[in-house]
């Protein structure tokens, strides 16, 4: 049985004796839900795949990269968007008109527009 002290959460491990015990709450679980709401075909994969996040760490680092990557595309796209914004502004302070600064930068009319007014 868990004990606060076994540091579980700190740790995210488990003993080995745990599985079991875990195992046997699952299929407890498992056949409550058959017994009320009928039997679901997806509910048994749904369960052994949620399980195996908790004790896989592949399944773990996999979603720590897909994070990271998410994040990097974001962070790219951000970037390239503020640099289009940079160079729009400059361009404005040098005098090129807004139709050329847009088609040159890729922003709309409207976007130049609005820095012109900020600038």
């Amino acid at each position: 049985m868990y004990n606060e002290g076994d540091g579980f959460i700190e740790k995210r491990q488990l003993k080995f004796g745990d599985m079991e015990k875990i195992l046997q709450v699952l299929g407890n679980i498992m056949n409550y839900l058959y017994s009320h709401y009928g039997k679901y075909e997806q509910t048994e994969k749904e369960v052994s795949k949620m399980f195996k996040t908790l004790i896989d760490p592949e399944v773990l680092e996999k979603g720590r990269k897909k994070g990271q990557e998410e994040g990097l595309q974001k962070g790219l796209q951000r970037g390239m968007e503020e640099g289009k914004i940079a160079v729009a502004c400059n361009l404005l302070k040098l005098g090129v008109d807004i139709g050329t600064i847009a088609e040159a930068t890729g922003l709309s009319q409207k976007e130049v527009e609005g820095l012109n007014k900020r600038a």
